[in-house]
C-alpha cells in the first residue's frame, strides 16, 4: 500500500499519526516487552504422468507492488525513538505480532497496521477502552479496535461534509484491520473511503489489490489507473501504478502488455534506488518469461531478485525468489534442485505465517509428487493448497487448485471426478478472464473427452487451448496442445497427422528443455512407428523417452515405457 496521503495528513494533524511507539508504551504498563517479542516463536507446467498426454498449468508467485519500502517510512517518521522512548524497530515488530497471528505478513500490511494502531492510541481515551482495544490486539483480536474507528467514521460522519476526509481517513484505518481476516468488508469500507476522499491514492491502490483478490480484474485495472492519474510527480506511486497494472495484464495473459508495464515500473524504482519495488519488479518479469517457456532469461531475473531480497533481509521475498526458481528446475526435470528450493520457500512461509505462499509450495510440491507418481502425497498437498486458497479468498489460486487435484483423480481413472474439477476451474477462470488458466483447463477436458473416446469434443478443447496460447505466445502450452492434438490424430488413424503434431511439439520442448514433455512424445512416436510395424524406429523413440524419464526421476512413466520395451524386445528388459 502506499501511504503518501497518510503522511501529508500526519504533517497536518501534529502528532495525531506519527508513531507505533505509543501502543508499546502502554502495553508496557502491563505486558513486558520481551513477552511479546516472545510469543509467535509459535505449476509450473503441469505435464501428465501418462505417457498419452499433455497439460500446462502455472503456479506463479506474482509479487504485489506497493508503494513505500522499510527506508523511506523510516524517512517519512523523521524519528529515531518514538512516543515514550519505545524504538521504530520494536514498535515494527509489535505490528508485525499482530499481522502474523492473522496469516498476513506482507511489508505493506505491516505498516498500514503501524499507522492503524498509532492513530488508536490517539483516540479519546475517556470515550473509548483504548487499553482493552491494545490488549486484543496483540493477541491477534481486532474486534474492539475495528468498532473503535467505526465509532469513529460514525462522529466524523455528523460533522457533515468538511469531516470526508477525517472519515475517509478512520475507514482506511478499518479496512487495513479487516484486511487481515475479511475481504468484503475491507473492499466495502475502502470503498466507501474513495467515494469520501477520492484524491487519495492509498485508498484506490488498497481497493485494487482487493478487487484483484476477488477476481473483479477490470474494476481492479480502474483502480491502479486512477492512482496513476493521482500520481502527477509522484514517481513512488507511479511505479506502483505500472507494477500492479502489469500484474492485472499477466493475469489475464497479456504478457505483453505486462512487460510493458513492468519495465515502466522498473525503471522509475531503478532511478528511485527503489530497492523492494526492483526485486519486486524482476520477480514478475521472470514469471512472464517462464510463462512464454524463455528458461534461461526467466532464472536471470529470478536471481536478481533473490539477490536484493537477501540483500535487504526480505523474508517473504526469498521465499518467493526460490519458489520460482523452483518451478523451473521443475519445468526443467531438474526435480531434487525444485524439491530442494520448494523446501527452503516452504520453511520461510510456515516461520512467517504466510498463506498464500505456503498455499502456492504446496501446489509446487504436490506436481512434483504426482511427476514422481506419489498420487496420495499429491493429493494431500493439493488439498492443503486448496484449503489456504478458500481461506483466502484467491480465486486464481482456487482454480489452479481444482485443475490440480483434477489430474490427480483422472490419473486414478475417477474420471467424472476430474471432469467436475476442471469445470469448477473454468469457471473461475474465465470470470477472472485468466487465459493461462483457461487453456489449461480446456487442455484437460480435452484429455478426459479423448479417454472416453469422444474425439470430436477432445478435439475442439485442445484446439480452444493452442488458440489462446498462440495468442499468448505460450510456448509451453503450444507444445502441450500440439502433443494432446497428435493424440486425437493418432486415435483416428490419421498416423501422418499425428507425426506432424509431435514433432511441433518435439521442437518446441526441445527448445525450452522440457525433458518431461520430450520424454512423453518420443514415446508417442514410437507408438505411431509400433503402429506401422516399424519396430526398430519405436524401440529407438523408446530408449530415448526412457532415458529421459530416468533422468528426472518419473518411475510411474519408465515402468510404462519399459514394459513396451519388454513386450516388444524382451532382451531390451532391465
Amino acid at each position: 500500500m502506499d501511504y503518501a496521503q497518510i503522511y501529508d495528513w500526519l504533517n497536518q494533524q501534529n502528532p495525531f499519526l506519527t508513531s507505533l511507539g505509543a501502543i508499546a508504551a502502554i502495553l508496557g504498563l502491563v505486558i513486558p516487552v520481551n513477552i511479546w517479542r516472545k510469543r509467535r516463536k509459535k505449476e509450473s507446467n503441469l505435464s501428465r504422468t501418462q505417457t498419452t498426454t499433455y497439460t500446462t498449468q502455472d503456479n506463479q508467485v506474482i509479487a504485489p507492488v506497493h508503494a513505500k519500502d522499510n527506508a523511506e517510512v523510516t524517512q517519512n517518521f523523521g524519528n529515531t525513538y518514538n512516543y515514550q522512548g519505545l524504538s521504530v524497530d520494536d514498535a515494527r515488530k509489535m505490528a508485525m505480532e499482530l499481522a502474523a497471528e492473522l496469516g498476513e505478513k506482507d511489508a505493506q500490511t505491516i505498516k498500514s497496521l503501524q499507522e492503524t494502531i498509532q492513530a488508536l492510541t490517539k483516540q479519546n481515551a475517556s470515550q473509548f477502552d483504548i487499553q482493552q482495544a491494545l490488549d486484543l490486539l496483540v493477541q491477534g483480536k481486532t474486534e474492539k479496535a475495528e468498532a473503535i474507528f467505526v465509532d469513529v467514521a460514525a462522529q466524523a460522519r455528523r460533522k457533515g461534509k468538511q469531516a470526508n476526509i477525517e472519515e475517509a481517513e478512520a475507514l482506511r484505518h478499518l479496512g487495513s484491520l479487516a484486511f487481515l481476516h475479511d475481504t468484503q468488508k475491507a473492499l466495502n469500507v475502502y470503498k466507501r473511503s474513495t467515494e469520501l476522499d477520492p484524491d487519495n491514492p492509498d485508498g484506490w491502490n488498497q481497493l485494487g489489490h482487493l478487487y484483484r483478490r476477488v477476481g473483479k480484474l477490470e474494476d481492479a485495472e480502474k483502480a491502479y489507473m486512477t492512482v496513476l492519474e493521482l500520481s502527477h510527480f509522484d514517481q513512488v506511486n507511479q511505479a506502483v501504478a505500472y507494477g500492479n497494472l502489469g500484474i492485472v495484464c499477466q493475469t489475464r495473459g497479456e504478457l505483453n502488455m505486462a512487460i510493458e508495464y513492468y519495465q515502466k515500473a522498473l525503471k522509475l524504482s531503478q532511478a528511485l534506488g527503489r530497492k523492494v519495488g526492483i526485486a519486486c519488479t524482476y520477480g514478475n518479469l521472470g514469471n512472464v518469461h517462464r510463462t512464454r517457456g524463455e528458461l534461461d532469461t526467466a532464472v536471470d531475473y529470478f536471481q536478481k531478485a533473490l539477490s536484493i531480497h537477501k540483500e535487504l533481509g526480505h523474508k517473504e521475498g526469498i521465499a518467493s525468489s526460490y519458489g520460482n526458481l523452483g518451478r523451473v528446475y521443475r519445468t526443467r526435470g531438474e526435480f531434487d534442485a525444485a524439491v530442494e528450493n520448494y523446501q527452503k520457500a516452504l520453511a520461510i512461509d510456515i516461520e512467517l505465517g504466510h498463506k498464500e505462499g505456503l498455499a502456492i509450495t504446496y501446489g509446487n510440491l504436490g506436481n512434483v509428487h504426482r511427476m514422481r507418481g506419489d498420487l496420495d502425497s499429491a493429493h494431500k498437498c493439493h488439498e492443503k493448497a486448496l484449503e489456504l486458497n478458500k481461506a483466502l479468498g484467491c480465486k486464481e489460486g482456487i482454480a489452479r487448485d481444482y485443475v490440480s487435484l483434477g489430474i490427480v483423480h483422472e490419473m486414478r481413472d475417477e474420471l467424472d471426478t476430474s471432469v467436475e474439477y476442471y469445470q469448477n476451474a473454468l469457471t473461475i477462470d474465465t470470470e477472472l478472464g485468466h487465459k493461462v488458466g483457461m487453456a489449461n483447463a480446456y487442455n484437460s477436458l480435452g484429455i478426459v473427452h479423448e479417454r472416453r473416446g469422444e474425439l470430436d469434443a477432445a478435439a475442439e478443447y485442445h484446439q480452444m487451448a493452442l488458440t489462446i496460447d498462440t495468442e499468448l505466445g505460450r510456448k509451453g502450452g503450444i507444445a502441450a496442445s500440439y502433443g494432446n492434438l497428435g493424440n486425437i490424430y493418432q486415435a483416428r488413424g490419421e498416423l501422418d497427422s499425428a507425426v506432424e503434431h509431435y514433432q511441433k511439439a518435439l521442437t518446441i520442448d526441445t527448445e525450452l528443455g522440457n525433458k518431461e514433455r520430450m520424454a512423453i512424445t518420443y514415446s508417442n512416436i514410437g507408438n505411431v512407428f509400433q503402429i506401422r510395424g516399424d519396430l526398430d524406429a519405436a524401440v529407438e523413440n523408446w530408449k530415448k523417452s526412457l532415458a529421459l524419464f530416468t533422468e528426472i526421476g518419473a518411475q510411474h512413466q519408465m515402468a510404462q515405457v519399459q514394459s513396451w520395451l519388454d513386450e516388444v524386445l524382451p532382451e531390451h528388459s532391465e
